[in-house]
Order: structure tokens, then sequence, then C-alpha cells
């Protein structure tokens, strides 16, 4: 069961920010750079190796979530395009030999599922080599673990809702009003327009069965998502809440 609203969080000391891939981390991590670091408060930026277990035990953190589904095509294109436009991370051998064979993210997910697939090795192959194909679970773990460190989470904001979700963290941590996530596309490292993002019904059932781990872990951080906000006195959007 989630901790009752009446919990509070620690109100001094470091802050650690984690960068889960492909989950708005560059728009947050360029924002919250702008902080100065004071006695009551340091923010502490991690970068993508850095898991929750990481994180001394008492000591508030947050981080930034998204649907597995969506976040795997941004993470497919992402590669795709090497990095382009903010960075440029050249493909390795493997990488080319996959975006030869796998075109689409909807090609890569259908061979994942597909044992007989000519094709399923190097699916397969993929989702271990590409680091934002990972589950999110690789950084916080299982549900459990998040349940354990509740009540040193800051807030969990989603990729979706980052604006409204800023807004809350500037508010639990008493951050200038002020302080505004990047406009520029490249800044924030968000996608161009018009990349394929369909799946074919085989392709996202193929996703789902993937990152099932992350179901449990993703019901539970909106749960605690919205529970800070109600400590705000802001009403989660229940749509929000309903996403799988």
């Amino acid at each position: 069961m989630i901790g009752s609203s009446t919990c509070t969080l620690p109100n001094r000391g470091p802050v650690h920010v984690l960068h889960i891939g492909k989950t708005g981390g560059p728009a947050l991590r360029h924002a919250l750079s702008q902080v100065p670091a004071t006695a009551a408060l340091s923010l502490v930026l991690h970068h993508h190796p850095t898991t929750l277990e990481q994180v001394p035990a008492g000591e508030r953190v947050l981080f930034a979530l998204r649907d597995p589904i969506s976040r795997f095509i941004s993470a497919f294109h992402s590669r795709r395009r090497q990095g382009r436009p903010r960075y440029f991370f050249p493909w390795n051998p493997f990488e080319e030999r996959l975006f030869a064979a796998f075109p689409t993210p909807s090609l890569l997910a259908e061979s994942l599922a597909d044992t007989t697939a000519p094709l399923h090795p190097l699916a397969v192959e993929a989702m271990g080599q590409i680091r934002h194909f990972a589950p999110q679970a690789h950084w916080l773990g299982s549900e459990a673990a998040l349940r354990e460190r509740q009540d040193s989470i800051v807030h969990v904001a989603f990729q979706h809702s980052l604006s409204e979700d800023f807004a809350a963290i500037k508010r639990l941590l008493g951050l200038p009003p002020s302080l505004a996530l990047p406009d520029d596309d490249t800044l924030a490292h968000r996608s161009p327009a018009g990349l394929d993002r369909s799946l074919s019904p085989e392709a996202e059932a193929s996703l789902r069965a993937w990152y099932a781990e992350d179901a449990a872990l993703i019901a539970f951080a909106r749960r605690l998502r919205a529970l800070r906000l109600e400590q705000l006195g802001v009403q989660p959007d229940m749509a929000d809440q309903s996403r799988p």
C-alpha cells in the first residue's frame, strides 16, 4: 500500500536526479542545472549509468518515466539517427546490421516475438545491446524497491506530462517559479516530426510482453505521482492515471 498523503519528505540535503533514457531527461537536466547549490538544497544530476540502488538510503531522489511502447519507438529512432541533432554517436558494426535489417520499429518488434523468424536472434540481441531499449526497471528495480524508497521520492515525472510535473517539482523543492524547461527541440532532445511511429498489433503485443516487468512499476509510480500532486492541492488527470 502506498504511503498516506500526510507523509513528508526530508527538507534538507541532496536531491538526486536520475536520468532514465528517453524519458525527457535532457530537458529536465538542462532546467535543473540552472539551480545553484545552497545549504538546504543541492541537486545531483546523474548520468545514465546511475540507478536508484546507488542513491544512498534516505536521500531524496526524483526521476521521469515513460510508457514503454512510446519509449521504445523513441529509442529506436534516436539510434537510427545516431543521436542527431543534439548528439552524434556513430553506429557500431552491430547497429549497422540492425538498422539495415529493421528500417522501422514495428518490424523489429514483430521479429522479437516470432521465434521462427530468420531475424529473431538479431532482434533479441538488439534488446540487450541498445542501451535505451533496456526496461525502466533496470534503473529502479522492482515495485517493492520503489515502495521501500517512497518516502524519499520527491516526485515521479512522466515524459508526456513533463511540463505539469516540472511545475510540481519546483513547488516541492521550493525552486523559483521562473525556472523553465527548454523550448528548443534540440536542447530538449525531442524527436523530429514525421517519423514512422506506427506499430502493427503483433508488434505492440510483442513489446507489451517484453516490457511486462515495467507494468507494475509504472502503475505504482503513477500512484506516487498522484500522491505528490495531491500534497500540492493539484488534482491529477484521471485519464493519465489509467494509461497502460
